[in-house]
């Protein structure tokens, strides 16, 4: 099969009773071993999708011959695409959402299992038109049985506006319904990354225009059971109270993440021609929030230096109050209330350096 060949089920044929506006956005690799599994319960969805598009990256397993058979049998239209060369897991998503016939996608990968109205729970979230992305928790999954461990998990819906989402986020795309036009914006090429010679991934790059151009509802509902084996390409790790402890009080090397901040913001820079109006004011405001926000880490920074004395730490706690780094409020610009705890706590006092050393 060649590149761009695509195959129809026979359902392309019937009408959409029972299915919703929804494409779903599928990358392959040498999944057969659980694709089966995926292919069932998008199928045994209370609401069907419009349409599967998947995209492969050169499978030498069974994967193509398992979608061609639920192709054939399939209660909705199954495009397959396979790519000449190899993108990458991020860039063959993009590429799936650009084949997608639908303004909503739901991204899908090749080893989870759907729960049966992922898509019907996720779909009231775009009733408001300024939502780009809609994100609900998962349950990690061994294949057998529950594990009752969660990644993502929020414990309550939430709806960010604009400015509002921390946007240098990381959310698996197996959680994650989007506005097709989110992937509109700019050139999906040109993304940044973490480091050098780096992009980010689909999920983080989706999350990070929608957190700055619309609206973001994440959803506590349990809608997936992400499979954890030998082969994820990213495992999850459950977030139970001793981990998410652990995380909130040691400190992480605010130095680079300031770095990672401004170099966000002038991609942000960047870009702002290439938008209309609207969507420049709010590029140049991110970029602005970024930049503040890099200030406050560095100095955080400061507050955890390993040479740093009583003084020094007390004149960087100072310096985040006063800039009002630690109020309370949905501002993507503030490190937060819990910041503020953490800092005055363990790093201050010079606790941090007893425990961990420095950041």
């Amino acid at each position: 099969m060649m590149e761009n060949a695509a195959i129809f089920s026979s359902a392309e044929k019937t009408s959409k009773v029972g299915s919703c506006d929804v494409s779903v956005a599928m990358a392959t690799y040498n999944g057969d071993k659980y694709i089966s599994e995926q292919l069932d319960s998008i199928a045994r969805q209370s609401i069907l999708p419009a349409e599967l598009v998947i995209t492969d990256d050169g499978s030498s397993d069974r994967t193509i011959e398992i979608v061609e058979r639920f192709a054939s049998t399939a209660p909705f239209p199954v495009r397959l695409f396979r790519n000449e060369q190899r993108l990458g897991y991020a860039n063959n998503f993009l590429k799936a959402t650009s084949l997608c016939s639908e303004k909503l996608i739901a991204f899908c990968d090749q080893d989870d299992v759907w729960l049966e109205d992922k898509l019907k729970t996720c779909l009231g979230a775009f009733e408001d038109p300024e939502v780009l992305l809609c994100v609900h928790s998962g349950e990690l999954w061994s294949g057998t049985n529950r594990t009752e461990t969660y990644n993502p998990r929020f414990q309550a819906r939430r709806v960010f506006v604009p400015l509002s989402a921390y946007p240098i986020q990381t959310y698996p795309g197996f959680a994650m319904v989007i506005r097709k036009k989110v992937l509109e914006i700019t050139d999906n090429h040109r993304r940044p990354g973490f480091a050098a010679g780096e992009q980010m991934g689909h999920d983080q790059w989706v999350w990070f225009l929608a957190a700055i151009f619309g609206e973001i509802v994440v959803l506590p509902d349990i809608l997936c059971l992400y499979r954890q084996h030998g082969n994820n390409l990213f495992g999850g790790t459950a977030r139970n109270v001793r981990r998410t402890a652990s995380l909130a009080i040691r400190p992480r090397s605010y130095q680079d993440i300031s770095r990672i901040e401004v170099h966000f913001a002038e991609f942000l820079q960047q870009i702002t021609p290439q938008s209309s109006a609207s969507l420049r004011l709010r590029a140049e405001a991110a970029a602005r929030s970024l930049i503040r926000r890099a200030h406050l880490n560095a100095l955080r920074a400061q507050l955890y230096a390993k040479e740093s004395n009583v003084f020094q730490r007390l004149g960087a706690f100072g310096g985040i109050l006063m800039h009002g780094g630690y109020l309370p409020g949905r501002e993507s610009a503030r490190i937060g209330t819990r910041a503020a705890l953490k800092d005055f706590v363990f790093g201050v006092p010079g606790i941090h350096k007893r425990l961990w050393g420095s950041s």
